[in-house]
């Protein structure tokens, strides 16, 4: 039998904003396209500086890319439960900890994504941080979410 989760608010307001700038960046891109360069960047090297330049029609590239990572992501996250908590004993917390550690990887890919298509819209270089805050940020949530989980289920098997 399938044990049922309600989700947190937490997860609620992680998935808002996924849907809010997912919605907010097709709709910038429809409002806007009359208006955008023909010509933009259309790939950026680990500094941020261009490295190629294409036809604004790629622009959409980024924004297909994040829906379908957060389709994936949502898909992963429904089913997540029915191994997580076989896996552990029925330990709701540690499905709960996996959970968001899911939801916040989708929420920093979608809103990486969403920058990247606003930036590019504009013919900006991305800021030299932005790979470095980008790869830190998901190496942040996924060992501090590890360590989290780690402990969770250090003090259940205690």
């Amino acid at each position: 039998m399938e044990q049922k989760v309600k989700s947190t608010g937490f997860q609620y307001i992680i998935n808002g904003i996924c849907l809010v700038v997912l919605v907010g960046v097709f709709g910038y891109l429809v409002l806007n396209w009359s208006h955008l360069p023909n010509q933009i960047p259309a790939h950026y090297d680990a500094s941020g500086a261009i490295d190629r330049w294409g036809n604004k029609n790629e622009l959409w590239l980024c924004p297909i890319i994040s829906l379908i990572l957060f389709v994936i992501f949502t898909v992963i996250e429904k089913y997540l439960i029915t191994w997580e908590i076989k896996m552990n004993n029925g330990n709701i917390n540690s499905y709960r900890i996996a959970k968001d550690i899911v939801l916040l990887v989708k929420m920093i890919l979608v809103i990486a994504f969403s920058y990247i298509t606003i930036n590019s819209s504009g013919s900006n270089t991305l800021p030299n941080t932005f790979t470095v805050i980008l790869v830190g940020s998901i190496f942040a949530v996924v060992s501090g979410g590890l360590i989290l989980y780690m402990h969770i289920n250090k003090k259940a098997n205690l």
